[in-house]
């Protein structure tokens, strides 16, 4: 079915089947992993094992917070092959492409081999071996002379995340240093846990059983694009048909034909920004025909009263598709509108229904009057905590069963964040990194130290530019990667990490799973090359530094931190793998709902630039070929992303076939993309399957510093746009960002 003026509206399965449906469950990326092992028997550093004995290890994948249970082919110790351990709690047996390339992780041509020292410029890609006994002695070294000064707070760490040991690890380094400047990058799981505490007065993560849920409502998730655990969401996608006999249905609210809504059953397509405005219009429905789960609303919730009167005086459908419709025709529109309600209504009368927010793949931020909008829609339909097919909170860990920090006068001692938003955060400033560069580029202070525990900030947080100023500011990096990347071009020294595959490391719940579960990844082969754990290393370098510090890290390694951290779990974890709680149930004694009143159309966050300089708007789009995080891609995934979003070296932007022809565009066109923040060289790919209006730019490109394989194909996304916060949270999520084309 050809999408126009008239009918670019929710495509069914069927209809979108010719177009996008057989990305992933087709054979064609299979076939091209197949060529690609042909294309690549040549490349010098491709290991070809020898015959020998074959045998089988298990571990945990880290490699994404997905948590997999993979298994390991060797041949005489030598690692060949990885594949999903079936009955493997989360994800059965299934593997995803990363996962299933990740040997290129450790042979590939980006592996740091041993410690490295910066050897000219930044940027320039000089370095020097050096030994471990000198790397750790000149970080231990630089960071007790700024101790010595009295301002610890002029060291700064960011993490890769704010859950699991090793990243504890060093959060307990910054406290004991005495710095208070720990940071690591929020995604769309820290705004769920900030809209628990907000709504439900709990702390916790938000899970999902989407196995048991009948319908779905998705506002911008990807839930077929890498969003949550990837592997696991698949799984449950083939099983929403198996457990409802073909009656399980999933819309897709979104601004693009997705893989994920080119699979589901319905896209309603919309602008993008507007997803709260839409649930709170289908809110309006569903409260004025009656059809709300009155028990729950009035057991369960608070704040009902004036919710219903914010409803009914400014969420009238007729009112949102004025904003919220992509096409500005009437007969268009009236379709629209009918295609909302009839949603909404199927949505409160299936049996399970749930409804689901999130920005593509989910390791972006959600404002949190979005989030208001959405959990009000399952509030309205009792999913909250029920006990199948609903959304549920899962209690934060447990604070690990360490010993206290032990703390001298310097760490003591109160210093202020180099950070400071008008919102608040569940944990403080300490996920607010998106507000880190403008705190150094305005700073006369700044920071002289900078750890990089499994982060790569120059590539991951929006103004690629500013982020590059703030860095060039830091007097000295530490980046504990296992690869070159986007952000070790700037560092002045690399103390590499091991793979998932040669080191201990925990694997807390994954983002969006449905029951407590926790992973282990041991050791399945020796360290190739002269790497180290990075929990290791930053226990190395506090022994270094002795006194208070040295006593905070009494551990010899960081295996024995994780053993003593996970306590009661460890024996589980060393027999199994895996420990899973399969007696839990959510929460709700006393557990009331809080709705509020403000949370759509007013709520829509801004974006930068002005409609008369820059009349388009570009927008991201996240393929589960291609990861956006602080791992680039492997070699062998590139090869699998389509030529519609990469050809040869160049990004691929898709447009409407109607904005292609209204700027004199043709498929295949070269372009220039232009925003407020900088420009990038693209060629255009003319689509009915993005919104008239629209440029849709491919996250996950663009890397620098990388092997030939990888680095210098297509624009980094990030580049282009700059961060909005999001005044609740300080969070950075900015949907997208004006621009033109010429």
């Amino acid at each position: 079915m050809k999408l126009n003026r008239r009918n670019f509206l929710l495509v069914s399965t069927a209809g979108a089947a010719g177009g996008a449906v057989g990305s992933m469950f087709s054979p064609l990326s299979w076939k091209l992993m197949d060529d690609s092992s042909i294309w690549t028997q040549n490349w010098p550093w491709t290991p070809v094992p020898a015959d020998g004995e074959v045998s089988f290890e298990e571990t945990t994948c880290t490699l994404c917070p997905g948590g997999c249970r993979v298994k390991v082919r060797k041949v005489d110790e030598r690692p060949i092959k990885l594949e999903g351990v079936e009955g493997g709690p989360v994800n059965d047996g299934g593997i995803c492409i990363l996962g299933l390339t990740a040997l290129q992780l450790l042979f590939g041509p980006a592996r740091v081999h041993t410690p490295m020292k910066r050897a000219g410029k930044r940027g320039e890609g000089k370095w020097v071996e050096i030994t471990w006994e000198e790397a750790i002695s000149e970080v231990s070294g630089k960071l007790a002379e700024i101790r010595e000064t009295g301002r610890a707070q002029d060291l700064g760490c960011i993490a890769g995340g704010g859950k699991g040991v090793i990243n504890a690890l060093f959060s307990r380094f910054m406290e004991a240093y005495g710095s208070p400047n720990f940071y690591w990058q929020a995604t769309a799981w820290d705004c769920y846990e900030e809209n628990i505490l907000r709504t439900l007065g709990l702390n916790g993560t938000a899970g999902f059983d989407l196995e048991n849920a009948d319908y779905i409502l998705s506002f911008g998730a990807g839930l077929l694009d890498g969003w949550g655990s990837p592997v696991h969401v698949f799984q449950a996608h083939s099983k929403w048909r198996e457990n409802h006999d073909g009656h399980a249905t999933l819309v897709q609210i979104d601004a693009q034909l997705s893989n994920t809504a080119a699979k589901a059953d319905k896209w309603l397509p919309i602008v993008p920004g507007t997803e709260g405005a839409v649930a709170m219009a289908m809110a309006h429905v569903i409260i004025s025909k009656n059809l709300y789960n009155r028990g729950y609303v009035n057991w369960n919730t608070t704040g009902f009263r004036d919710f219903y009167r914010t409803v009914e005086s400014e969420y009238a459908p007729a009112k949102v598709v004025k904003i919220a419709c992509p096409v500005d025709n009437k007969e268009y529109q009236k379709k629209w509108l009918e295609e909302l309600e009839s949603r909404a209504i199927a949505f409160a009368k299936a049996d399970k229904p749930l409804a689901v927010a999130g920005k593509g793949n989910g390791d972006r931020p959600v404002s949190q009057a979005e989030l208001n909008a959405v959990q009000a829609l399952n509030a309205l339909v009792g999913a909250i905590n029920r006990k199948e097919g609903g959304m549920v909170v899962l209690p934060d860990e447990p604070k690990y069963p360490w010993k206290p920090v032990v703390m001298d006068a310097e760490a003591r001692s109160y210093k202020p964040s180099l950070v400071s938003v008008r919102g608040r955060s569940k944990y403080g400033h300490s996920n607010l990194v998106s507000v880190l560069p403008q705190a150094l580029n305005s700073s006369h202070e700044g920071l002289k130290v900078l750890l990089l525990a499994g982060s790569n900030p120059l590539y991951t947080l929006a103004d690629t530019e500013k982020t590059a100023e703030a860095l060039q500011k830091v007097e000295y990096i530490v980046s504990f990667s296992s690869q070159f990347n986007d952000t070790t071009a700037y560092a002045d020294i690399i103390l590499p990490d091991h793979i998932f595959l040669e080191s201990t490391v925990d694997a807390p719940t994954p983002p969006g799973f449905a029951k407590p579960v926790y992973g282990l990844a041991e050791p399945v082969i020796k360290p190739v090359y002269k790497t180290k754990a990075m929990g290791d290393s930053i226990i190395e370098i506090a022994k270094a530094m002795g006194g208070t510090i040295a006593q905070s890290f009494p551990w010899a390694d960081s295996a024995e931190a994780i053993e003593q951290a996970l306590g009661g779990k460890w024996p589980l974890l060393k027999r199994g793998g895996v420990y899973v709680n399969e007696d839990f149930t959510p929460e709700t004694e006393g557990v009331r709902f809080r709705f509020f009143a403000r949370s759509g159309m007013e709520s829509r966050i801004s974006i930068q630039g002005k409609a008369e300089q820059y009349p388009l708007i570009a927008t991201p789009v996240d393929c589960i070929r291609l990861a956006t995080g602080a791992l680039a891609d492997t070699p062998f995934m590139v090869k699998t992303v389509s030529d519609k979003k990469l050809k040869h070296k160049e990004l691929v932007v898709q447009v409407n076939a109607m904005t292609a022809q209204q700027y004199g565009f043709k498929e295949g066109s070269e372009a220039v993309l232009e925003t407020p923040v900088a420009k990038a060289k693209v060629r255009v790919h003319c689509s009915e399957e993005i919104a008239p209006g629209l440029v849709g730019v491919p996250r996950g490109l663009g890397h620098i510093a990388h092997d030939e394989f990888v680095g210098g194909k297509g624009t980094n996304y990030n580049t282009l746009i700059s961060p909005v916060q999001d005044p609740a949270t300080g969070f950075d999520v900015a949907w997208g960002i004006r621009a033109k084309l010429t």
